[in-house]
């Protein structure tokens, strides 16, 4: 009985210090498993104060702003050039002497004008046209057709603004044109001939092709574009013109030519 007894102290005696270890090891200010002067002091949980039972503090989202965008210019860098105004404007007139014409003999081109194009008219039962076009300078002539034979009125510039409506007064040739029957080309010395038609007066006078006409009518042609050329060459039929040609040989001819109508 006695050492029964004696057992049972001795095992509630071990049972308190068991607890007491534990009770020690787990107490504020120490870590477990950590030795304390090997790491420097550490900051525990125990020492911030918290309030039991609230709910953790909402994470407010950062929102990052954009940094603003700096144009980079390399040295030398030239601006774009504005954008060209969109504007329309609206072109209107009429050519004169072009009233009674036949179809397709008669005609302007310059400003945009498209004879296919919706709403690009002109009217020969009174010369008038109507067109809308882009605003800004440009250049119109009117243009006369005879046979093989194209003619044109004199350049008109017109400068419309957008949304504006422009009033144009075009000129043709009255008289029904007559020319000298050859197929031209621009060169450095002047104006080639490329082609002579069968019976007209170049025909006639023994232009050939390779021919190079270096004056007309006292002007040198050198000095002129093609437009420019026909210009003078074309006239009333039975009037005459004078022409200065090189010829393929080399030597120096001064022709008078009389200007007949042309045929296809």
């Amino acid at each position: 009985m006695a050492v029964s007894r004696r057992r049972r102290v001795l095992a509630s005696i071990l049972v308190v210090l068991l607890v007491a270890l534990v009770a020690l090891r787990w107490a504020p200010g120490s870590s477990p498993g950590v030795n304390s002067e090997l790491v420097g002091p550490m900051t525990h949980a125990a020492e911030v104060p918290a309030v039991v039972g609230s709910a953790p503090s909402p994470r407010v989202p950062r929102v990052l702003e954009p940094s603003p965008v700096v144009p980079v210019v390399s040295e030398g860098a030239v601006p774009p050039a504005p954008l060209a105004d969109e504007g329309r404007a609206f072109l209107f007139g009429r050519i004169a002497a072009a009233a009674g014409a036949e179809e397709g003999t008669v005609g302007l081109m310059g400003c945009g004008f498209r004879p296919q194009a919706p709403g690009h008219h002109v009217d020969l039962r009174d010369g008038n046209f109507a067109f809308d076009t882009r605003s800004g300078p440009c250049v119109m002539r009117a243009w006369r057709q005879e046979g093989a034979l194209k003619i044109f009125g004199p350049d008109v510039y017109v400068e419309p603004d957008p949304n504006q409506d422009v009033s144009v007064e075009l000129q043709i040739p009255e008289f029904r044109p007559a020319g000298l029957g050859i197929l031209l080309a621009e060169v450095d010395a002047g104006i080639r001939v490329d082609r002579v038609l069968q019976g007209t007066p170049a025909w006639e006078a023994g232009l050939e092709a390779g021919d190079v006409i270096v004056g007309i009518e006292g002007e040198q042609t050198v000095d002129l574009d093609l437009r420019e050329f026909i210009g003078v060459a074309v006239g009333p039929r039975g009037t005459e013109v004078e022409i200065e040609v090189v010829g393929t040989d080399g030597n120096l001819d001064i022709l008078i030519l009389e200007r007949d109508y042309l045929t296809m």
